[in-house]
């Protein structure tokens, strides 16, 4: 297991989602999206190239959660060439444009098609592959080249319009790259599926005036045949190279009416994968092999509930935060240190005049003021029922004592979420939320069990999102998670990592988890254990 949170797959998929503006969830073995969430599998890699894979896939279906209507995409069918020439517009479209909102996606995804070229992904059909597969071959390759630069794409790309122009009509091939001139300005899913259709207008045009000419072939043949000398009679007969000719030229017009067909009646067993589906079966693939040991949660609100835990909270923070504001002052008042030059003198060293030494003058020296993003995970499993009174106040005066302190961020999350799963939290506070304006989010009750290891995550991952340099992360529980190795795994990688993390053991000593650490026993020594731990927390060398 990588000793690092900052690299672990899970916390950069999530900021990587942020970054894009999409909600994204890691859980199970699957790679997909809804329309709304995209999903990647909860991995322990072994391959550092699936890194590139996960992210070229994430960065290829944040462009669609963003950009496409999936709601029109829904109304054609699956399976049909309508489509599969869609997606493959659409896929073009939406990258482009999320490139130039993120330049760095366009490498992300290059990167992807890199290494699923390598792995065999994106192959080029044969020359007896179905009519439906040569077009979309030639529509992925060239457009990927030509409009999203992908140079790993070009001799694909080249190959791919060779075999379009050996297998299609003439006619067809000059008036397909006349309609793929319009792909730079489409700038809506709407119009990829107007060009689609465009496309098969134009299919069903050409198979048409392809008939046309076979009958019009057929005729002439049968006048000639009718008016020519009996067999054996003129030298020019089929054998010679002009009737071959003859004979070649109808068969060209026959099948390029047969081929054109071919792509409009594709079934699906005609059509190619599409590569990102090739993706997500490498992500699952690997997933099945190596599955993670633990889930990143997903957030959820947990709702409004009616209690004045916050209100009663409020009365006795005021009296901590007061505490805590005076410290933190303190900490952060100009201290007079010896300096050659200053206004005034410190009368205690004028002695040392006398030996030369000029720092006798008061310097002020002002100490920063602790900028600190501080995330309270509230354990409510089952096991805590007869504490959560205390655990939910512990969480309300902390986190009003600590939002009161200049520089200083408070977060509360409550754990198991919904449904008792370990796979979701209860968003209570986010960074940067008011915690009166979340009062409602207060005063769930115990259910579940106790995945403190996945509740680290979700923590840590938190924390790493935001700005301020320090950050520490306070678990409330009863100390017996589900999974006290994982719980503590996690808790050496956020040491790795850069974050801090203590305890409050609620009517029970938590040392086996947290070195740092205080113990409850009712709410009326909150105030002092509260006390105690963040001035541990926020004093500037305190040791954990």
């Amino acid at each position: 297991m990588n000793n690092s949170l900052k690299n672990a797959f899970p916390i950069v998929a999530s900021a990587l989602g942020d970054r894009l503006g999409v909600q994204v969830r890691i859980a199970g073995t699957s790679a997909c999206t809804d329309g709304s969430v995209i999903q990647l599998p909860s991995l322990e890699w072994t391959d550092p190239a699936l890194h590139g894979v996960a992210w070229g896939f994430l960065a290829h279906e944040a462009a669609h959660v963003r950009l496409t209507d999936f709601g029109l995409v829904s109304q054609i069918a699956p399976y049909s060439i309508r489509k599969a020439i869609l997606n493959i517009l659409e896929d073009v479209r939406v990258e482009r444009e999320l490139a130039r909102i993120y330049p760095g996606t366009r490498f992300t995804i290059e990167n992807l098609v890199k290494h699923l070229i390598e792995t065999g992904g994106f192959a080029p059909p044969g020359k007896d592959s179905p009519p439906a597969a040569v077009l979309q071959a030639f529509l992925l390759f060239f457009l990927r080249s030509r409009d999203l630069g992908q140079a790993a794409l070009a001799g694909h790309a080249d190959d791919a319009s060779r075999l379009l122009e050996a297998v299609f009509p003439a006619g067809m091939v000059t008036r397909l790259h006349g309609l793929l001139s319009e792909m730079p300005v489409l700038d809506s899913t709407r119009a990829c599926l107007a060009l689609t259709e465009k496309i098969l207008q134009m299919l069903e045009e050409e198979s048409e005036k392809e008939r046309s000419q076979e009958e019009s072939e057929e005729r002439s043949q049968e006048e000639g045949e009718a008016g020519a000398a009996p067999a054996g009679d003129d030298p020019q007969d089929a054998d010679t190279p002009q009737g071959n000719e003859a004979a070649v030229s109808a068969g060209s017009s026959k099948g390029g009416r047969d081929v054109l067909r071919a792509v409009l009646d594709a079934s699906d067993d005609d059509l190619l994968d599409d590569p990102f589906e090739q993706a997500a079966a490498l992500l699952k693939r690997e997933a099945l092999e190596h599955p993670g040991r633990i889930t990143l949660p997903a957030a959820v609100d947990p709702g409004a509930h009616i209690n004045d835990i916050v209100r009663r909270a409020a009365a006795e923070s005021t009296r901590v935060r007061a505490a805590l504001q005076g410290m933190v002052q303190a900490d952060r008042m100009d201290r007079a240190m010896p300096g050659r030059a200053g206004r005034r003198v410190l009368g205690h060293r004028l002695h040392r005049a006398a030996a030369g030494d000029a720092r006798i003058f008061a310097r002020r020296d002002t100490r920063r003021a602790p900028d600190t993003a501080v995330h309270i995970l509230v354990d409510r499993s089952y096991s805590m029922r007869d504490r959560m009174q205390i655990a939910w106040s512990a969480a309300a005066s902390l986190a009003l004592a600590l939002e009161g302190i200049p520089g200083v961020s408070p977060a509360v999350t409550a754990f198991p979420g919904k449904n008792e799963r370990c796979d979701s939290v209860f968003r209570v506070v986010d960074h940067g939320q008011k915690v009166m304006a979340r009062a409602h989010a207060f005063g769930l009750p115990a259910d579940g069990g106790t995945p403190l290891a996945q509740a680290l995550w979700y923590g840590a991952a938190a924390l790493l999102r935001c700005r301020q340099p320090r950050k520490l992360l306070v678990a409330i529980t009863d100390g017996e998670p589900d999974d006290e190795q994982s719980a503590l795994d996690i808790l050496a990688r956020c040491r790795s990592s850069g974050i801090e993390a203590a305890g409050i053991g609620i009517q029970i000593d938590i040392g086996h988890l947290f070195p740092a650490q205080v113990r409850v026993d009712e709410i009326g020594g909150l105030r002092k254990a509260a006390f105690d731990l963040t001035r541990k927390l926020l004093a500037p060398a305190a040791p954990l």
